[in-house]
């Protein structure tokens, strides 16, 4: 059957490559034939369908395009069913093993910490969502077929009975031209799956390097090439590299920059505080103080515990006496 389509089709069908030059063994035997090794039936590869499969390759990132006639193929219930979107996880589960964002995730929905998680976690989603899409697609087309095949019996037995309708053969090709649009989708959003699949290992890969977030885009929206990860992107970084060097050993051979003077060594405020510390903390000695008189240089008594001379002193009269002296004449 196939083998049939791809000649009306007018495309190459491949050639197999049978066992050729086998040696007989024991267990052959001498009359029966040598029994064929096993060859593997391939059938070729439409290129129409390869195109639509490279859509999104050029820029598997940040493509934007949007599947053209995918919104007539939305499902009833699609959210329950899983035919949307990925499921999200549960908050409960999300609190215990980040405690840190439990703020953040009471306003918005639970996300990764780290960037190299929250992106590895988008593009599975978009993973996801595309091969909802494809699933989509596959359920019309499952749908018209199924209908197709009851109209075909129909027209078989109208056939049969020497009176076709010409509204149901208008109908049956109909049907033939929305399975083949609703293929084209789903081959789009099986590409883009697999262009995004692509994404997720470069971006596990660019964990262990030290490029900034900026750089990592380059290399994550780099087209996808069928033999190699990161493809032409490899060649183009290292032909900017050995551009900027040598364009840095031009200059310095052409035009060499003046030698910039050294400076007095500033000194380094991890060892230099200390030092103001233990510079601070040294004290000169005191100069001797003069010798003060008896009365100043007797200790003061301690407040609240009067000795009983001082108190006899406070009471005793200023002119044992009684008055002043009188000056003699």
């Amino acid at each position: 059957m196939c083998r049939r389509v791809a000649a009306k089709l007018s495309i190459d069908w491949p050639s197999q490559q049978a066992g050729q030059g086998m040696e007989r063994d024991l267990y052959d035997g001498k009359r029966l034939p040598s029994r064929a090794p096993a060859v593997k039936q391939v059938i070729p590869a439409v290129p129409a369908c390869i195109s639509e499969m490279k859509r999104f390759w050029d820029k598997p990132f940040s493509h934007r395009v949007p599947v053209k006639g995918f919104s007539r193929l939305d499902v009833h219930n699609m959210e329950e069913l899983g035919m949307s979107n990925p499921p999200p996880v549960e908050l409960s589960v999300a609190h215990h093993l980040n405690p840190n964002r439990r703020a953040a995730f009471s306003s918005t929905s639970a996300s990764l910490p780290g960037r190299t998680e929250r992106l590895t976690a988008s593009v599975f989603q978009k993973i996801y969502h595309s091969s909802a899409l494809a699933v989509r697609a596959l359920n019309a087309t499952s749908l018209l077929t199924a209908y197709q095949a009851e109209l075909m019996e129909e027209m078989g037995r109208q056939m049969d009975a020497g009176s076709p309708n010409p509204a149901l053969w208008e109908e049956i090709c109909v049907i033939a031209d929305l399975n083949l649009r609703t293929s084209r989708g789903a081959v789009q959003s099986c590409g883009r799956s697999m262009g995004l699949a692509v994404v997720g290992e470069r971006a596990l890969w660019l964990g262990l390097s030290g490029l900034s977030d900026r750089e990592k885009v380059d290399f994550l929206d780099a087209p996808v090439e069928p033999k190699a990860l990161f493809g032409a992107s490899v060649t183009a970084m290292r032909q900017r590299c050995d551009l900027r060097k040598q364009e840095g050993e031009a200059f310095q051979a052409c035009l060499p920059r003046k030698p910039i003077p050294k400076g007095p060594p500033s000194s380094r405020p991890g060892f230099d505080a200390p030092l103001r510390s233990s510079q601070s903390a040294f004290r000169s000695p005191r100069p001797p103080q003069p010798q003060q008189s008896d009365a100043q240089s007797k200790p003061a008594q301690p407040k609240g515990k009067p000795s009983f001379a001082a108190a006899a002193a406070r009471h005793r009269p200023a002119n044992p006496q009684g008055g002043k002296k009188r000056r003699a004449t």
